[in-house]
C-alpha cells in the first residue's frame, strides 16, 4: 500500500515500522528487548507494529498493535504495509537451540522481500550457525540485493564479524537494546538475586518443548542448591530466585529450593517489575543474558554462570563468569564474596555500554528518514 502524500503545509504521516523478533513469549528477556526498542521508536515518533506469539498481552504490555505470528496472512499484510521492518533483537539468528528457529525468523525477512519493504536488523546477536543448511539459509535471507537487508546494528562484534561472513552489508556494532530502558529506582535489600534457568540443549524439538528436559538434571539441581547454601552462609544474606521466564524457571527454582537449607524466597515478576526485583539485591546472580543485563540496569554487582556465550561475553563487561558444570558452580560462593568486598564500578559500565546502544538510535533514525 502506497504511503498517502501529506497536504501542503501539514505534517508528514507517522513512519509505520513492523517488528519481527521473538515477541509475546513469556521471555521477559525478550520483552525487554522489544521495550527499548519501542521507546526508540516512539521518540522518533514512528508507529509500531509487532508479530507476536501472544497479540493480546503485546498490546497489553507494551500499548502497540500486534498481529499473531501464525496468521501468516495478517504478518504479510502488516510488513507490506509498513514503511520499514526492524528484524531484532536479541538472538534470532542461530541454529543451536533448533532446527525451526531460523526458518520462523528469517521466514520474515523473505516476506519482506516479497512486498518490497526494507529490513533494518538492529540490536541483533548473530552466531556462529553449525549447520551448512543454516549458513546457506541465513545467507540467503540476509543479502542486500533488491529490496533486502540494510546496514543495521548488533550488539557484538562477534555478530559483526558473523554478518559480514554471511555477505550482509557490515552493521555498526551497538549494544543490547534493553540497555535503552531507565534504571530502577529500587534500594538494595539485603539479599542475594539469583536468576536460574533450565537447560534446553538442541536436539530436534522445538525449545517450547525440549526446555523439560533440563528439569532432569540432577548434577544441577544439586550443585546449583549447594553454591546458593554456600554463598548464603558465607555472606549472611538470604536467597531471592528470581524468574525471567514464568512457567519455566520458577519451576527450576522450587526444584533447587526444595534442596537447599538457607532461607530462600521465590518470585516471577512481569515486564514492568522485573528490573526493580533483581535490582532489590546486593548482589546478582546470572544465568540468562538478560539478569546479568538487569543487574547492570540496576547497577548491582553480578556473577554470571556461563550457560552460552553470549552470557560469557557480557558478563566480560562487568564481573566473573563460572562454568556451567559442578565445577564451576563450587566456584561461584567466592566469587560473590570477592565483588561484595570490592565491588566492581557498575555504574561506569553502565555509562559505557549506554552510549554504545545510542548507536542503535542513530541506525534506526537513519533508515526512517525520508527519502
Amino acid at each position: 500500500m502506497a504511503p498517502t502524500s501529506p497536504r501542503p503545509g501539514s505534517a508528514p504521516p507517522p513512519r509505520r515500522v513492523v517488528v519481527a523478533g521473538w515477541i509475546g513469549s513469556t521471555n521477559l528477556g525478550d520483552e525487554l528487548i522489544l521495550a527499548g526498542l519501542l521507546d526508540h521508536l516512539r521518540e522518533l515518533g514512528a508507529v509500531a507494529t509487532a508479530i507476536s506469539r501472544d497479540p493480546g498481552a503485546t498490546r497489553a504490555s507494551h500499548a502497540i498493535d500486534a498481529v499473531r505470528d501464525r496468521d501468516l496472512r495478517a504478518v504479510r499484510r502488516a510488513i507490506r504495509d509498513a514503511d520499514l521492518m526492524v528484524f531484532g533483537g536479541g538472538g534470532l539468528v542461530q541454529d543451536a537451540t533448533s532446527p525451526f528457529n531460523l526458518p520462523y525468523h528469517l521466514g520474515r525477512i523473505a516476506m519482506a522481500r516479497s512486498v518490497g519493504t526494507s529490513v533494518l536488523p538492529l540490536g541483533l546477536e548473530v552466531s556462529a550457525l553449525r549447520t551448512r543448511l543454516g549458513r546457506a539459509q541465513a545467507r540467503r535471507a540476509l543479502r542486500p540485493q533488491g529490496a533486502g537487508v540494510l546496514a543495521g546494528a548488533v550488539r557484538d562484534p562477534g555478530s559483526a564479524a558473523a554478518m559480514v561472513a554471511l555477505g550482509a552489508p557490515a552493521p555498526t556494532i551497538a549494544a543490547d537494546l534493553a540497555l535503552r530502558l531507565p534504571s530502577p529506582t529500587t534500594p538494595p535489600i539485603d539479599r542475594i538475586v539469583a536468576c536460574l534457568r533450565p537447560w534446553t540443549g538442541g536436539g530436534l524439538l522445538p525449545v517450547s518443548m525440549g526446555w523439560r528436559r533440563g528439569l532432569e538434571q540432577d548434577w544441577f539441581l544439586t550443585a546449583a542448591a549447594r553454591a546458593l547454601d554456600a554463598a548464603a552462609e558465607a555472606t549472611g544474606l538470604d536467597v531471592h530466585l528470581v524468574a525471567m521466564q514464568r512457567g519455566r524457571d520458577d519451576v527450576l527454582h522450587d526444584l533447587v529450593a526444595d534442596r537447599m537449607r538457607a532461607s530462600v524466597t521465590t518470585a516471577a515478576p512481569d515486564l514492568a517489575t522485573v528490573r526493580a526485583e533483581i535490582a532489590a539485591s546486593r548482589v546478582v546472580i546470572g544465568m540468562r543474558y538478560h539478569a546479568v543485563i538487569a543487574a547492570i540496569l540496576g547497577t548491582r554487582p553480578v556473577v554470571a554462570i556461563g550457560y552460552s556465550d553470549k552470557v560469557v561475553a557480557i558478563a566480560a563487561e562487568v564481573g566473573p563468569c563460572v562454568a556451567w558444570s559442578p565445577a564451576g558452580l563450587a566456584e561461584l560462593p567466592a566469587h560473590v564474596v570477592e565483588v561484595l568486598a570490592k565491588p566492581p564500578e557498575v555504574a561506569a559500565v553502565l555509562a559505557r555500554l549506554r552510549d554504545l546502544e545510542a548507536h542503535n538510535h542513530a541506525v534506526l533514525a537513519a533508515a526512517l528518514a525520508p527519502a
